[in-house]
């Protein structure tokens, strides 16, 4: 089976998203990176002069998003995979939700990598190693109480790779649903309670970068988060709902409820 060689990733400049890119570049690949703050991928372009290029964009920017994929498409000399992943999240209460902070989750999280997949379709489906990809999340599989729009978003996307994979899959294009748990990043640095099993960037790029190459369809990690919300999203209703009720007045007590060290995170 080949293996996808040129790759275009969104979210470029922090995060799991540069961290994948540094990885793939490793291994050899030809990657275009996709980011609002480009200047801190330059590191990136100092290394791996000949194999990465970057493009400042908005991914929630319909227009200038289709503008940088064909110029990332270009210089490459074409695509093999995308991978979806620059997102965002802002940890709020029903008392404390903005409408206009859930249209801002949204837009980011659902709709611009949507778009970004679509818009990759045409390109990787004169690859001889398709693949479209996009990072959910495990928060997506059972959602916890203080982050409702950034579940909600998670669990649309994964949602939409499942019914986009049925229907590619007659061309053999493949469609990952990357999950991660807690990883290290600027994201999950700004969460105000304690995330078991957090696991570092590198370390999970890794990862990724392993499912992207053997075009996957599913990959989830850490994998004792993994394995326990596994279990968690088979639980009966009366049982789960117990269990989220009791965390969420524990955060509460703990005056953590839907609380960040920052207003939103994006990367």
């Amino acid at each position: 089976m080949k293996a996808p060689q040129r790759i275009l990733v969104t979210g470029c400049s922090s995060g799991l998203g540069l961290a994948l890119c540094r990885e793939l570049l490793q291994r050899g690949c030809l990657v275009a990176g996709l980011a609002r703050r480009t200047e801190l991928c330059a590191e990136l372009s100092t290394q791996f002069p000949q194999q990465f290029s970057s493009y400042a964009v908005d991914v929630a920017d319909g227009a200038a998003l289709r503008a940088a994929m064909t110029a990332a498409v270009q210089h490459i000399g074409g695509l093999d995979a995308v991978v979806a992943n620059a997102g965002m999240g802002i940890p709020s209460t029903a008392d404390s939700m903005r409408m206009e902070d859930v249209r801002r989750v949204l837009a980011v999280n659902v709709e611009a990598a949507i778009h970004t997949l679509l818009l990759a379709l045409p390109h990787v489906r004169r690859s001889p190693a398709p693949l479209l990809a996009a990072v959910t999340s495990l928060a997506g599989w059972r959602a916890g109480p203080g982050a409702a729009p950034y579940c909600a978003s998670k669990a649309a996307l994964a949602a939409f790779l499942d019914s986009l994979r049925a229907e590619l899959a007659h061309e053999g294009i493949a469609v990952l649903d990357i999950a991660p748990g807690f990883v290290r990043s600027a994201m999950t640095d700004r969460n105000a309670f304690k995330m078991p099993f957090l696991m570092e960037t590198d370390a999970a790029a890794r990862v990724m970068a392993n499912a992207v190459i053997a075009r996957r369809s599913h990959v989830a990690f850490p994998r004792p988060v993994a394995a326990l919300v596994w279990i968690v999203r088979r639980l009966p209703d009366c049982v789960f709902d117990f269990c989220a009720r009791r965390i969420a007045q524990k955060l509460r007590r703990n005056g953590t409820l839907g609380v960040s060290k920052a207003a939103s995170t994006r990367q």
